[in-house]
């Protein structure tokens, strides 16, 4: 059997987040709006206040959350197939585009977050936390002295 090392923790981290990308990822596709963590509460109104007052916003708002889920099933899908292949493979490219995926993608929705908190706001900061140590544990791995 062999031995479980830190760098199959570490992709362990990686593969949850990735996981839960993808799972917030269908949620908004099949959902829209209809969710509780969704961009109606930004409004500052109820949905059903939305679909009253302004039928339009709320058919913008919704189709706005389905198109997130996909732009979340895209890095998700793109994130998955960068561990899978070239992240398992210890090629340092991978790694830093996975820092790059953390910084781009994921930084932003921690700030954007921010100005609501609530559920989606601990989930990214919870996400965010095991990317970066994901990445600090695979760092001596990937830029060992040769």
């Amino acid at each position: 059997m062999r031995k479980i090392e830190l760098f199959d923790i570490a992709l362990i981290l990686f593969l949850i987040t990735v996981g839960g990308l993808i799972f917030y990822a269908f949620v908004y596709i099949i959902f829209g709006g209809f969710t509780p963590f969704s961009s109606f509460a930004y409004v500052g109104r109820t949905e059903a206040e939305i679909l009253v007052f302004d039928p339009l916003l709320h058919f913008s708002i919704n189709n706005a959350m389905r198109i997130m889920g996909f732009t979340y099933l895209t890095v998700g899908v793109f994130a998955l197939s960068i561990l899978f292949i070239p992240f398992r493979k210890r090629e340092k490219w991978a790694w830093e585009l996975t820092l790059v995926i953390v910084l781009i993608f994921t930084l932003p929705l921690l700030i954007l977050n921010a100005l609501r908190i609530g559920f989606n706001f601990i989930v990214v900061i919870i996400f965010f936390a095991i990317q970066v140590v994901a990445l600090g544990i695979t760092f001596k791995e990937f830029f060992k002295k040769e």
